[in-house]
């Protein structure tokens, strides 16, 4: 990965930064712009859209990634492996909370941030192990073009999808949300 910025080099250790500063500014649009104008155009607060509808939508939104990511990945190595290069590697590649409890939704935000990280190198580990046996160029092989980072990321994928429909079933087990946000308003 390219990480230069005109003359300076940014360390690889701080590209998580720009996790943080998208994540401030989208909540920052989302909360202050988005929200106010969906309220005055449903008549609802926060939108009409219930906590559970929100969390629904930002489940979906990585499924989406994460198979547009494999499709990238698909038409990323087919080019590469048509231009000869199989074997050169280096290339270019918070509402059902009281507001008093805010802090405590942020950090199990964070703490489940950090498991899914661990399981992610679990995974990470379990995929390569598997997929590598037998002497078998890995799907995480160091060699972008020889390993199969498309299947792995159709692999996430499905995964991302078993996760919204356990959603699904936690959302309808959960019951109606509405009277709940109301009272969290008050």
């Amino acid at each position: 990965m390219v990480r230069n910025i005109l003359n300076f080099e940014l360390p690889a250790g701080s590209l998580n930064v720009f996790l943080v500063l998208t994540l401030t500014i989208w909540l920052t649009f989302y909360d202050r712009i988005l929200m106010p104008l969906l309220a005055r155009f449903t008549g609802r607060p926060r939108g009409g859209l219930s906590p559970k509808v929100r969390i629904g939508i930002g489940l979906l939104v990585p499924v989406a990634a994460r198979a547009m990511s494999a499709v990238v990945e698909t038409i990323r190595r087919k080019t590469a492996i048509g231009e000869g290069l199989e074997d050169e590697p280096d290339e270019f590649y918070y509402s059902q909370f009281p507001k008093s409890m805010s802090t405590i939704a942020v950090a199990l935000f964070t703490f489940g941030t950090a498991v899914a990280d661990l399981i992610g190198s679990g995974l990470v580990d379990v995929v390569d192990r598997v997929t590598s046996k037998g002497g078998k160029e890995g799907w995480l092989s160091s060699n972008l073009n020889k390993g199969r980072l498309d299947d792995y990321y159709w692999l996430i994928t499905v995964l991302t999808i078993i996760n919204f429909v356990y959603y699904l079933v936690c959302f309808w087990a959960y019951g109606p949300a509405e009277d709940k946000e109301e009272r969290l308003l008050e």
